[in-house]
């Protein structure tokens, strides 16, 4: 015991005079000439170090130099690839003594990065050193490294970085500054993981990054992969493998949640078009992206409340229009935000000459839905848009027990020149029709068909077609005039000149059928054929009422069977408080 007792208390002592006689031994020159030619060595590019250099070696030997930057020739010109205030790294002593000193642990102080991304996904930043024959050494192999590249790396901290990103392919350059965190990579065969907060286009992200084989991934080649994001904007995770090849390519399990689509579309810059406002975002899928385009297979998607699943393609080239199909289900459809989603204008380009803003062709099914003020279900729904034409289809649906099919069709894209809409509702009750879009009056209360076609000039709304020009049609069986029995009408306005069209004791007309064809022209309803008939009368109307503010002037021919000589009464003032008086 006290044999081995002195062995240890000599070679403490051995240590503690090697680091006691270490800065008298190593000189900084020497040390700070290696960490120059580590680095060159490493990114294969020209180092300089034009600041002080301080050497510290307690608790471990580190050297810290300012002003580090590593440039290259490119065309006879300085191309700047990396500059940093201050750099430490550890070291060994024994190597530093016999001047082939190694070092590890890296801490950036301001580090400065500019990569470029040329077309075939390549990062040309460090593809003359060490660090790019190792992964051309991975590349070849497919997996394994060569032991003689396999260099130590360790901890690498980044203390209020900034990194540039320039994609050739693109043209685009992307930025992140205040970048704070850590990278553990132990050695270069090893796994890698990243775990750091940057200011990203305003907003405070949270990145954490790992891979098994993270050489692979910086040569272009398919890597495991994991990653998450999280931000006040966008939070996402990434499970599966991914490289960085031209067109890029990832397969795996992807996470999303946001709450303002619009708001992520313009902080990353893909903001194409106006987007309807989506204030909850959630999707879980099965990601697998080939050339441009992203497939999400098994998607569980959660938006503004509403739950669906499907399988979408987004494809989006940079130099042609985006396009988006698929198939979803939804618990529920609201109607008017897919119509307002592709009918919304195009954000002002900076380039005239660039591809419109989305195509699409999706098929979209709800159990429930809303159109308006109309609540419908069962409902299955095409859309279509493109630089040409947009449209969405209504394949079938049910509205007020009826049958509901029609379409809408944009004379260009986005509807900006206005379009047409077809609409047909079958077997449907016609009073809840009514009372859903918040009509009064004395409309049909019984089962019965609408149908129409109505052209428009401007983006579709219930104004737009309000003002349009088209037709109606309505049909009906046996149902119910409210409190305009014809026959009661006439007893009331013979005794006097003018008086309200509605019964004031509510005498109902009781039809068995009643037809009605209008013709829509700018703002006025023009009655170009309308017949109700019960089994001892027949009531016929022409003229005119005004779709903006319930204006009418019509004429009424009552015929019954007991009397051979037709009355003819006239409807005017305002609807639904219209006033009549019988004509000679």
């Amino acid at each position: 015991m006290r044999a081995l007792l002195l062995i240890v208390l000599c070679i403490i002592l051995i240590v503690v005079l090697f680091r006691v006689a270490a800065p008298f031994v190593i000189q900084t020159t020497v040390v700070r000439a290696g960490i120059e030619r580590a680095i060159a060595r490493w990114t294969g590019h020209d180092v300089a170090i034009e600041g002080e250099t301080t050497l510290s070696f307690w608790p471990q030997p580190r050297i810290e130099v300012e002003r580090v930057t590593v440039s290259k020739v490119s065309s006879g010109e300085v191309q700047l690839l990396s500059r940093a205030t201050k750099l430490s790294a550890g070291f060994g002593l024994y190597q530093a003594i016999q001047g082939r000193a190694e070092f590890e642990d890296f801490h950036l102080v301001n580090p400065e990065i500019f990569v470029l991304r040329d077309r075939n996904g390549r990062l040309d930043w460090a593809n003359g050193g060490q660090l790019s024959a190792a992964a051309r050494s991975v590349e070849a192999s497919g997996s394994a490294l060569d032991p003689a590249l396999d260099l130590q790396v360790g901890e690498i901290e980044i203390e209020n970085g900034r990194i540039e990103v320039q994609d050739v392919s693109t043209g685009e350059t992307w930025r992140a500054t205040g970048i704070n965190g850590d990278i553990q990579w132990p050695r270069l065969s090893a796994p890698a993981s990243a775990h750091v907060t940057a200011q990203v286009g305003g907003q405070v992200v949270r990145l954490d990054l790992s891979s098994p084989q993270p050489l692979l991934l910086l040569t272009g080649n398919t890597a495991p992969f994991e990653g998450s994001v999280a931000s006040p904007l966008l939070s996402g995770r990434f499970a599966g493998s991914a490289n960085l090849a031209e067109y890029g390519f990832a397969s795996g399990e992807l996470e999303v949640a946001a709450p303002d689509v619009a708001e992520i579309a313009a902080w990353t810059g893909t903001q194409r078009f106006e987007l309807p406002p989506v204030t909850q975002f959630q999707m879980t899928a099965q990601l697998l992206t080939t050339e441009g385009t992203l497939r999400f297979e098994d998607m569980q998607l959660s938006l503004n409340g509403s739950s669906g699943r499907g399988v979408v393609d987004f494809y989006a080239p940079p130099t042609e229009t985006a396009r988006l199909t698929g198939t979803l289900a939804f618990e529920s459809l609201d109607m008017r935000s897919l119509i307002e989603a592709i009918t919304r204008a195009p954000v002002e380009k900076e380039n005239p000459k660039s591809p419109a803003a989305l195509a699409l062709d999706l098929r979209l099914s709800g159990e429930e839905a809303t159109l308006g003020p109309l609540s419908l279900t069962e409902v299955a729904v095409s859309i279509m848009s493109g630089a040409e034409e947009a449209r969405v289809d209504i394949l079938d649906g049910t509205v007020a027990g009826g049958r509901l099919t029609g379409h809408i069709v944009g004379n260009g894209a986005n509807f900006g020149a206005g379009g047409n809409l077809r609409f047909a509702v079958g077997d449907a009750d016609l009073a809840q029709l009514s009372h859903s879009l918040g009509l009064d009056g004395p409309l049909p209360e019984g089962q019965g068909s609408v149908e129409a076609d109505i052209s428009f000039n401007d983006r579709p709304s219930f104004g737009a077609l309000a003002t349009g020009r088209g037709d109606l049609r309505i049909k009906s069986r046996a149902g119910a005039l409210p409190d305009v029995d014809p026959i009661v009408v006439l007893e009331r306005i013979s005794t006097q000149s003018y008086l309200p069209l509605l019964n004031p004791d509510g005498e109902d007309f009781e039809y068995e059928k009643l037809e009605l064809e209008v013709r829509l022209a700018e703002g006025v309803l023009q009655v170009r054929r309308a017949m109700i008939e019960d089994e001892s009368s027949n009531v016929s109307l022409s003229g005119i009422v005004s779709s903006r503010n319930g204006g009418l002037a019509l004429s009424a021919v009552i015929s019954r069977s007991s009397e051979q000589v037709a009355k003819r009464i006239f409807i005017g003032g305002n609807w639904p408080d219209a006033m009549a008086i019988e004509v000679p």
